[in-house]
C-alpha cells in the first residue's frame, strides 16, 4: 500500500511540475534562418516561386518518406501557387503562396492537417556582390493551454531543423549547378 502512494504521488508531481513548466513556455513560435547562395535573386526566386521545384530543396520530400505524394494547383508560380501533401510519415498538409515580388520576397501560409497551427513562412532575397542572402522565416500563435504549448516545443525544434536543412540544400543545389569559377579554383589550389 506505502509503494502504491509513493508511485501515485511521484506521478501527481511529475504532472504539476509539468504543468507548472508549461506555463512558461512561449505562445509564439519565431524562427530565422539565412545564407549566401552563389547564384543571383532571379534564380533563386524561380525555384522558390514555383513549389513543383520544392522538392528539389524541401527537406519534406520522399527521400524522408517514399509515401509522399504532392498536388499542385493554382498558377505554376507566384501568388496563388498551392501545394498539398500526403505522406505515412510527413502527415498531410498544404503550402500556399499569398504574396510574391520577383527576386525579392515570397510569403507563404502553411497547415498541418494534425494540429489547428498555421505558420507564416516569408523567404527574402537581397543580392550581395554577384551572390543571393537568403533570409527564412517561420512565425505562429500557439494556442494558449499547457498541452499545445508542450506541442510548440517540439515543433519548434522540428521546425528549425527543417530551416536549417532547407537553406543547406538550396546552397548545394546552386553550388552543384554552378561551375566553380576560376579564381576560386586557383585559390583552393593555391590553399
Amino acid at each position: 500500500m506505502r509503494l502504491l502512494m509513493k508511485v501515485l504521488l511521484s506521478v501527481a508531481v511529475v504532472i504539476v511540475v509539468t504543468l507548472g513548466i508549461s506555463f512558461l513556455l512561449p505562445t509564439h513560435l519565431l524562427l530565422e534562418r539565412s545564407v549566401v547562395l552563389d547564384a543571383k535573386p532571379a534564380q533563386v526566386y524561380s525555384l522558390l516561386s514555383n513549389p513543383t521545384e520544392w522538392e528539389k530543396w524541401s527537406p519534406v520530400n520522399k527521400s524522408v518518406d517514399p509515401t509522399m505524394i504532392r498536388l499542385f494547383s493554382g498558377p505554376m508560380s507566384g501568388v496563388g501557387a498551392k501545394m498539398q501533401w500526403s505522406g505515412d510519415g510527413v502527415g498531410n498538409g498544404e503550402v500556399e503562396l499569398v504574396e510574391a515580388t520577383a527576386n525579392e520576397k515570397i510569403i507563404y501560409t502553411e497547415r498541418d492537417t494534425s494540429n489547428a497551427l498555421t505558420i507564416e513562412g516569408a523567404f527574402l532575397l537581397t543580392a550581395a556582390e554577384g551572390n543571393t542572402v537568403i533570409y527564412w522565416s517561420q512565425k505562429a500563435r500557439i494556442e494558449d493551454n499547457p498541452f499545445e504549448r508542450l506541442k510548440g516545443l517540439w515543433l519548434k525544434y522540428k521546425k528549425e531543423n527543417e530551416l536549417e536543412e532547407g537553406l543547406l540544400r538550396l546552397k548545394s543545389t546552386f553550388e552543384e549547378s554552378n561551375p566553380k569559377k576560376p579564381g576560386r579554383r586557383k585559390l583552393a589550389q593555391a590553399l
